[in-house]
């Protein structure tokens, strides 16, 4: 009789523990009660059971890393004039280094990339100059040839080739960096869209 009232007691007291602390855990039947009690995360974030994933415990997420973007290289002075001329340029002669210093004033101590292009009929104002210069300063000093002898054209249509003399006036000069670039074409629109992206020159 007393053993059964202990028992009594005994059941009695898990009873009112149990009320008393309701967020306590609960194994069921038959199961084994672990010694210890896992403690939940302050931050609430997830714990690696089981061999499972796991969520990193700052709560973040990992980013996988961007592929880097392909950079893309400006071709070479001898790439573009190919390019260019086969917009459908006329038939065109390439002035050698002494020709380009004789006619233009370029000095082919001062570029390090090079090609002048004339048109070969004399009734045609058609001109091209690529070039890359040594230096920024070099680079303004050939701009400014380009200037005066795209004046000097300008004069030449007057006289004998009128019909040129728009064409002349509506010529691209360009100087970015150490690259400058004079064409005089009809097809000047065209011609300046594939040298800008060639060279990856910024649109203006």
């Amino acid at each position: 009789m007393k053993k059964l009232i202990a028992m009594l007691l005994a059941l009695s007291m898990l009873a009112l523990t149990a009320c008393a602390f309701p967020g306590l855990p609960q194994w069921p039947a038959g199961d084994t009660v672990p010694d210890e009690i896992p403690d939940k995360p302050a931050d609430g974030s997830l714990t690696e059971t089981g061999g499972g994933l796991k969520q990193p415990e700052d709560g973040k997420q990992e980013e996988a890393e961007e592929p880097e973007e392909e950079r893309t290289e400006p071709v070479t002075i001898e790439d573009l004039w190919d390019a260019l001329y086969a917009v459908g340029l006329p038939e065109m002669v390439l002035l050698d280094a002494e020709e380009q210093f004789g006619r233009c004033g370029v000095d082919p101590e001062k570029v390090s990339q090079s090609i002048i292009a004339v048109c070969t009929d004399s009734g045609r104002m058609d001109e091209l100059w690529l070039i890359e210069a040594e230096s920024m300063k070099a680079a303004k000093e050939i701009q400014q040839l380009a200037e005066s002898h795209l004046t000097r054209k300008s004069g030449e249509c007057i006289s004998s080739a009128p019909d040129q003399y728009e064409i002349v006036q509506q010529a691209y000069l360009r100087r970015e960096g150490r690259y400058v670039i004079l064409l005089v074409s009809p097809l000047v629109e065209v011609l300046r869209e594939l040298a800008e992206e060639l060279l990856c020159l910024p649109k203006e």
